[in-house]
């Protein structure tokens, strides 16, 4: 009833009748997650071939629909709410020069960051922030004196639009100091004093509305909405939430904007676009006087091939194609079957591309008694037959440097206890190993989850002292794991011995042999 009352939502983009007498109303753009998904892309993530009945999004096609909305709104406002970087071949051999050209062509406002943009350090971070022409805002991030991070990015900025003053402030998961391996040099403060502050700051200014742009995902941006006072929209990512009005999508988890309630009563509306440029959301609201919301229209639009592309970006992205097709194309080894993940298209669980990708990597390291590598650093299986790089790049899209550890048994068994997450349906800190054997029990307590251990098919020694091959980021307190002194840094990249080890070998016959067991 509530949702009545405000407007009445047609499918997709249409629905509201504005009234000529509003004082303002703000039309958005957004995007989010988009993860150096330059080119469109296909249901199996990867870019494009002839024989798939629907390829997605690419920047070309966002650029020409916001090329289109500019045409229509001439005071438009187009923000990202981050996590550009990782998940393509362009981000792991290019880095983030190409994705900032782009951007600043595409025209957007506001941009915040998202935990992967730390994935390669604050260094990256820099070099993208430094070449991007839009305010970078993030409330809740403190960076280190010494980086120039601190001056460049602001927690909030003011846009002009026909006049009124627009407040947009950025925000970014709290989770990012354990699940990127940049994040562990900066603090990250608590998203709702750091907006409850930056709302007040902006209001004192005269701002007309307040947008938060935020990278904390939905569940968190509806806790925010229904906290903090003084919070007109939030335009989120990082869960890749689809919201949508078009009944026939199928993946949608609600309504397009969902509407939740500020404790002082006033509406906010909340709209994210779901995962890799799929989707763009398009957002109007209508303010009264009293700068309260009386009535909006929106949805999330498809990006395909209906859209028409915009032709520079178009070309620029074939020319980034050309630069690294030579690279992308070359073959590696060849697979006698599939390297899956699990059922559920990860590795949250023992699977076979985990086994496969940690004893590779302990084939190039004899003096390591164990490889662990986190479940999250594996995004991709493999395929049977030819594999190329572009490949295991989709598959191992991060930087994470291979780093020996000293650990004791016991070490190692609360490791794999730390690893097994009972609460979370996905475990991304599941550890797939190399060089031992275990069994484990969800629904123990901490603890007792973890036993039947075998080093090299030996019972574990709780007192001895083992050589542990992991990568940089767990060793950091990645995903929550206890930091460890590095023994040895090996300065080299987890794919790139994965690429040698298996330029070597040529030939595979991947076969799960379950060292692991889940005891239901």
């Amino acid at each position: 009833m509530r949702r009545l009352l405000l407007c009445l939502v047609a499918v997709v983009i249409g629905g509201c009748s504005f009234s000529s007498s509003a004082p303002y109303t703000i039309h958005i753009v957004h995007t989010n997650d988009l993860h150096a998904q330059l080119l469109p892309f296909g249901s199996d993530g990867l870019p494009c071939d002839k024989t798939e009945k629907e390829c997605l999004g690419g920047f070309a096609r966002i650029a020409g629909f916001i090329d289109r909305q500019k045409e229509a709104y001439p005071d438009l406002i187009v923000l990202d709410a981050g996590d550009r970087f990782s998940g393509t071949i362009f981000y792991t051999l290019q880095k983030s020069q190409n994705i900032s050209m782009l951007m600043n062509e595409m025209g957007y406002s506001a941009m915040t960051l998202g935990n992967h943009e730390f994935d390669d350090g604050l260094e990256e971070l820099e070099r993208f922030v430094s070449s991007v022409s839009t305010p970078i805002v993030a409330a809740n991030v403190s960076f280190p004196q010494i980086s120039r991070l601190k001056n460049l990015i602001v927690p909030s900025v003011i846009l002009d639009r026909s006049g009124k003053k627009i407040g947009v402030i950025g925000i970014v998961t709290e989770q990012t100091k354990v699940s990127s391996s940049g994040g562990a040099d900066v603090i990250f403060t608590s998203i709702t004093e750091a907006v409850r502050n930056e709302v007040v700051n902006l209001r004192s200014k005269g701002v007309a509305a307040v947008i938060v742009l935020s990278h904390v995902g939905i569940k968190e941006d509806k806790k925010l909405a229904s906290e903090v006072d003084g919070i007109d929209i939030i335009i989120g990512g990082h869960s890749h939430t689809l919201l949508s009005n078009d009944t026939a999508v199928e993946n949608s988890e609600g309504l397009y904007p969902l509407i939740e309630t500020a404790p002082n009563g006033k509406t906010v509306l909340i709209g994210t676009a779901g995962y890799g440029g799929q989707y763009v959301g398009m957002l109007s609201a209508v303010f009264n006087e009293k700068g309260v919301i009386t009535a909006f229209e929106g949805g999330t639009r498809k990006m395909d091939a209906e859209v028409p592309e915009n032709q520079e970006i178009k070309r620029r992205i074939t020319a980034y194609s050309t630069e690294i097709e030579t690279i992308k194309s070359q073959e590696i080894f060849v697979s006698s079957a599939p390297i899956v993940m699990s059922k559920d298209g990860y590795c949250h669980q023992e699977c076979l591309l985990g086994e496969f990708i940690t004893d590779t990597i302990h084939s190039a390291f004899s003096e390591a008694d164990i490889v662990l590598i986190n479940a999250g650093s594996l995004r991709h299986a493999l395929p049977e037959g030819i594999v190329l790089y572009e490949d295991i790049a989709k598959t191992m899209p991060f930087n994470s440097k291979a780093v020996l550890v000293s650990l004791t048994g016991q070490e190692i068994m609360t490791m794999l206890e730390d690893g097994i997450k009972p609460e979370r349906k996905k475990m991304n800190s599941f550890l797939q190993s190399s060089g031992l054997s275990y069994e484990y029990n969800k629904q123990q307590v901490k603890g007792r989850r973890v036993f039947g251990v075998l080093v090299k098919g030996e019972a574990i020694d709780v007192e001895r002292t083992y050589t542990v091959l992991t990568s940089d980021f767990i060793a950091n307190g990645g995903d929550g794991f206890p930091v460890r002194p590095v023994q040895r840094k090996t300065e080299r990249n987890l794919r790139d011995i994965v690429i040698e080890q298996l330029a070597v070998q040529k030939k595979v016959d991947p076969v799960l042999k379950k060292r692991v067991q889940l005891e239901q």
